[in-house]
């Protein structure tokens, strides 16, 4: 079980970094440098679906962590069109089992995305704390009363559902020290059930209009 602590408004945590802290600060950094750089390959070649047809997978897996990352939110990668349209394009080689595969590498690549937005809460809560805190102390005590009671339906409804907070919500549940194992199962299970269901979407509707079409 774990106690997130609240802040007050004139409360100005200090940025002070155990030895572990700045370890894991320097690894994320170095990380999402890596990132952002595949990111702007990516956006400079913006024909993401030819490369993902090109390296298949491993492409999907690539394209899933990095527009899950922290970077996606300053480089956009359409990740969800490509869960959505590479079923129909894969279906003639792979069949019905095309969305399956897609769909559970699409979800692996998200978590491991996600996981890094976790990390920065979990590895500096010091700083996590301090600049929620300096942006919204009563918005910040809010997510952390909210931890407190849905931590656990939290982390799987954000991950299940397509929405533009994940990523606050993430530092967040990781600054607020929820455990890191039981995140990987629930963010890993939502993005299963948001993959799996966009890529299954995509496989029938891309047959629906193929065969339209086709007549």
């Amino acid at each position: 079980m774990f106690e997130p602590d609240t802040v007050s408004k004139d409360e100005k945590p200090k940025f002070i970094l155990s030895k572990k802290e700045k370890w894991i600060a320097i690894l994320v950094l170095m990380v999402l440098i890596l990132l952002v750089g595949i990111s702007l390959v990516f956006r400079k070649n913006i024909d993401v679906l030819n490369i993902v047809n090109h390296y298949s997978l491993v492409g999907v897996l690539v394209i899933s962590v990095v527009a899950c990352s922290p970077t996606g939110v300053f480089v956009p990668i359409p990740y969800l069109l490509v869960i959505l349209t590479l079923p129909g394009v894969l279906a003639g080689k792979w069949g019905v089992v095309a969305p399956v595969w897609v769909g559970i590498t699409a979800a692996f690549g998200a978590t491991i995305g996600q996981f890094l937005s976790f990390m920065i809460g979990y590895g500096s809560r010091n700083i996590s704390e301090s600049l929620f805190a300096r942006i919204s102390a009563k918005a910040y005590n809010k997510a952390v009363a909210w931890i407190k009671k849905y931590g656990s339906a939290t982390v799987f409804v954000v991950s299940a559902v397509p929405n533009p907070v994940h990523l606050p919500v993430t530092v967040t549940l990781g600054a607020a020290r929820f455990s890191p194992s039981r995140w990987v199962f629930l963010s890993l299970s939502g993005n299963l059930v948001k993959c799996l269901f966009i890529a299954f979407a995509g496989y029938f509707s891309m047959g629906f209009v193929l065969r339209l079409l086709g007549s």
